[in-house]
């Protein structure tokens, strides 16, 4: 749309496809230390989910990492329903490094 719009060219199909949910993945240490994506089974196990991470190798308090799109695609869900999946699917990763509990 941004180029179409900066060319002069009509703009594209706006409609809602579906409703959609996007949730960001902040890092949730308490100092700087190396990433390291944790849990990412639970993520990939949620259906209508794309997890999108950045690949960052460290990560700091509250440091964005990456995030998740959740849809309805088809199903019969509400938005809330679908907040309230985003937001538990952010509570189940991390980015800690889990050595640091070694030590």
């Amino acid at each position: 749309q941004h180029i179409r719009a900066i060319v002069g060219w009509p703009l594209g199909e706006t409609s809602l496809l579906c409703p959609t949910v996007m949730c960001n993945l902040l890092a949730t240490v308490e100092e700087t230390c190396s990433a390291s994506l944790q849990d990412v089974k639970t993520l990939l196990e949620q259906p209508y989910c794309a997890p999108h991470w950045y690949g960052k190798d460290e990560a700091r308090p509250l440091r964005k990492m990456g995030h998740v799109t959740l849809t309805a695609s088809g199903r019969d869900i509400s938005r809330n329903e679908l907040l309230t999946q985003a937001r538990d699917v952010r509570e189940a990763v991390s980015f800690e490094d889990p050595t640091l509990h070694d030590r």
